[in-house]
């Protein structure tokens, strides 16, 4: 591009595109990628801009909120020191909430929201041009990212985007037919450079400098699905090291295209002119019919951000007051030298529930809270398959290739084999032009009994009914003393595998006190008919369940040769330990153990009734927010759940996360949280250097941080940053939704994860971050990470620190931290 081109504002259009992962791969996201380095009440005005997307509640909501107790005026005279400049006039300090009701509700005039053009075309007369371009290029897409789903493939997958999108745009009449004239001629006389095609378009619209890049922003939020599926092609090529022709630019481009060929159709006819005198004509238009209050005190944005610093607040300080009131009378908890099993489960806010309920069996048992891939990114390549399972969180890329073997009985094993070649087969069939209707007319009768008896529950669907292949879990062993893989890449040699056991060790906090069993437990669930079913499993490896990972890491801590060296290391476990690897089933609750071979029977059972025990009191507790039954126990309820193809709610997956809490689990041991929160533990006493507490930091805690503001997003505007309705889904190139037969790619999660059909099941507020660790560590490793930083000083994340010898709490403010007190934050004076 010239060095007059518009080359830094389509970086930043780009660079406000947050990446979709596919659903097998279901990863939550940030959907404020991009903007949080910018304050959270300026980014949220960026997005009602931008994206014309809602990032607040409905002002009614915040006052029956109020009206419920969940607001005080406590919370509102916090929120009134913390929230937008204007609010800092003295005349509204410790107003009561009822005086201010008004006040409150008084609305200024917002910014304007920027348009396409096409979208100012429709807005001046009447039609629906905007909504036709999205599915012309969605259409394309859908073709050109298909992953199996179709038996033709879309011609030109050799050449890079633009180029193959101006190829068959010029052979079709789609959009001449609904009135864009030429349209086809228009495409041939394109430049082939999509950059110059930009250059091109910015010029025929005449968009001023100033307002480039916000309509290049615009202009990509119109496609924000397959622009974020783009965005994460583009992402996993570079984390893989390997080149792509994908480029945002051409799917930018592309949009303008469209834009500059309404431009030149109606432009005349319209009188709309170029865009910025179609603005013009808009912004007038818009002003004759505008009832906000110019002379209001804040813009309606404003107001709501009032209100949610205020709820979040309320949410804080009742948080605040239960660690508080913990630390002022400690639960009596067993010592680590008096535990029999120590189980460590993933921080996933669902196994605070099962944590609790299993520490309530006994007082031999303690738990442990730690990310759930344990350590090891690691890419699992299974008995029978050419490519391998990346096991470890997306913002990871594998360090090793792990082979897996096949569990069980051998004639087992060939016979799911033969069962996988024959569900190939039946695909084929079914997908085949030619076979597909004598396919069905001969077959198909044959299936009626199956449909029947699976939707009356009476048996299960299987593994051919999913939409979506699933990441296999439990049947295969992994192979972790294998020094090398072929053609595969690298396996663990011995000072690997050392490293990496002294690693989960060290971060674990097992570095002193090792019970006799050790059990680590990954996490996933069961479903069928559900493409957001990899949504239930991990939210941060990529929708894959913790199985493998358990294993392996099970497996390094059992070999002979691994604890021969640990000594070295400066770690001593009990030559008596074992270590268990296991699978924490969200839907059901179910705990399955592996590789038991060692343990005696009497301690295995042992094991086996407690954790059922506490699957049950846990299932007991979920079945209550899934609406029980009627006759119907709490374990019949999850099962059936799990099994029904037209459920809609299997489980509430991370739905009401609230809270990230790193301290040792003494801290929060006895202690009823909701299964809202997300519990690392971590002993400052045991990390002199702060390396566990920078890690924690710059990676648990970011992630819990995507999956807090993806389930945020998906409640206050599942519209924008939500998938809709999941009754009318459709699954387009097996990676994505639409809703209904067209449209852009949804993104987020469906109305129905965080919505009951009556009221939100996830309240929205940022993730509350506590500490426990001195505040001077706190502050110098956000000094070395920008990352972190603009995540708490922009407010992202609430952060609170816990004083490791008096449990005193002190809030991050933009004053520094301040004491807390009674749940609130106080001035240090």
């Amino acid at each position: 591009m010239s060095a007059n081109s518009p080359n830094a504002a389509v970086e930043r259009a780009c660079s406000l595109v947050p990446p979709l992962w596919t659903l097998r791969n279901f990863v939550a996201v940030n959907p404020y990628l991009g903007l949080t380095q910018k304050p959270f009440g300026e980014a949220i005005v960026e997005v009602d801009r931008l994206k014309h997307a809602d990032s607040l509640l409905p002002l009614e909501e915040y006052w029956e909120l109020h009206e419920a107790g969940r607001i005080s005026q406590v919370d509102l005279n916090e929120a009134l020191v913390e929230g937008p400049t204007a609010l800092l006039r003295p005349d509204l300090e410790e107003i009561p909430i009822e005086s201010l009701r008004e006040r409150l509700f008084e609305r200024g005039k917002a910014k304007e929201r920027v348009l396409a053009y096409s979208e100012l075309m429709d807005r001046a007369e009447g039609t629906d041009w905007s909504a036709a371009i999205i599915d012309e290029i969605a259409k394309w897409c859908s073709g050109r990212f298909d992953r199996g789903q179709t038996s033709w493939q879309q011609p030109h997958l050799d050449q890079s985007i633009f180029k193959a999108w101006k190829a068959l745009a010029q052979l079709d009449r789609t959009l001449e037919v609904q009135g864009l004239q030429g349209f086809r001629a228009f495409v041939r006389s394109l430049p082939e450079d999509p950059d110059a095609c930009i250059e091109y378009a910015v010029r025929e619209l005449d968009i001023p400098g100033a307002d480039l890049g916000d309509y290049l922003a615009r202009s990509l939020a119109t496609v924000s699905g397959w622009a974020g599926h783009l965005q994460y092609l583009i992402r996993q090529a570079g984390m893989e090291g390997r080149e792509t022709d994908e480029s945002m630019r051409d799917l930018l481009a592309i949009r303008l295209a469209y834009d500059a060929a309404i431009f030149q159709n109606f432009s005349t006819k319209s009188g709309l002119g170029t865009w910025p005198q179609a603005n013009s004509r808009s912004r007038a238009a818009g002003e004759e019919s505008e009832a906000a209050n110019e002379d209001a005190l804040l813009s309606e944005i404003e107001i709501r951000h009032l209100w949610q610093l205020a709820f979040e607040a309320g949410y804080r300080r009742d948080l605040i007051k239960q660690i508080s009131h913990k630390s002022d009378s400690p639960a009596q908890s067993p010592t680590e030298s008096d535990s029999l099993l120590q189980a460590a489960f993933c921080i996933d806010v669902r196994s605070e529930v099962f944590r609790r309920h299993l520490e309530k069996q006994s007082d031999r048992i303690r738990t442990i809270g730690f990310a759930g891939f344990f350590g090891l990114a690691i890419e699992s390549i299974q008995s029978g398959d050419s490519v391998g399972e990346p096991r470890c969180p997306a913002l990871l890329s594998p360090a090793y290739v792990i082979p897996a073997k096949a569990d069980g009985d051998p004639i087992a094993v060939r016979s799911r084999r033969r069962r996988d070649q024959y569900h190939t087969l039946v695909k084929q069939l079914r997908l085949s032009s030619v076979g597909a209707f004598p396919f069905v007319e001969t077959i198909g009768q044959f299936f009626g009994l199956r449909l029947i008896t699976e939707s009356l529950g009476l048996t299960r669907p299987g593994p051919d009914s999913r939409l979506l292949p699933q990441p296999k879990t439990g049947a295969f062993a992994p192979v972790v003393a294998a020094e090398l893989v072929e053609g595969s890449g690298r396996a663990m040699a011995l000072p690997e595998r050392i490293a990496a056991a002294a690693g989960i060790l060290t971060n674990m906090g097992l570095t002193e006190g090792i019970a006799p069993y050790v059990l680590l437990c990954g996490h996933g669930s069961t479903t069928t008919n559900n493409p957001y079913g990899s949504g239930l499993d991990c939210g941060a490896c990529g929708g894959y369940s913790g199985d493998i990972n358990a294993r392996a890491a099970a497996a390094l801590l059992n070999d002979p040769a691994v604890r021969a060296a640990l000594p070295e290391q400066g770690l001593a476990v009990p030559s008596s330990t074992r270590f268990l690897a296991g699978l924490h089933d969200t839907t059901t609750d179910e705990i399955e153990i592996y590789d038991t071979g060692e343990v005696p029977l009497k301690d295995l059972k042992w094991i086996r009734d407690e954790l059922q025990k506490a699957s049950a009191a846990t299932r007991e507790e979920r079945a209550l927010r899934l609406g029980g039954t009627p006759g119907v126990s709490a374990e019949d309820l999850v099962r059936q759940r799990s099994q029904d193809w037209s459920e809609l709610r299997p489980e509430w997956g991370l739905a009401g996360n609230a809270a990230f809490i790193a301290a040792p689990r003494e801290r929060t041991r006895g202690m009823d949280l909701g299964g809202r929160s997300f519990l690392h533990d971590y002993h400052a006493d045991r990390d002199p250097e702060n390396g566990v507490l920078e890690l924690i930091l710059t990676a648990p805690l970011v992630v819990a941080s995507w999956i807090n503001l993806q389930y945020y997003g998906s409640t206050v505007d599942n519209d924008a940053f939500g998938s809709g309705s999941k009754t009318i889904h459709n699954v387009v190139g097996r990676h994505g939704v639409i809703s209904g037969n067209s449209g852009d790619l949804r993104v987020g999660l469906p109305f129905q994860s965080v919505h009951d059909g009556e009221r939100s099941v996830h309240e929205p507020v940022r993730l509350t971050a506590l500490i426990e660790a001195s505040q001077e560590a706190i502050s110098g490793i956000m000094k070395k990470h920008d990352g972190l930083r603009e995540l708490i000083e922009n407010q992202w994340i609430h952060l609170i620190s816990i004083n490791p010898d008096n449990g005193e709490c002190a809030r991050l403010t933009s004053a520094g931290f301040q004491r807390i007190k009674d749940g609130n934050a106080q001035n240090r004076s």
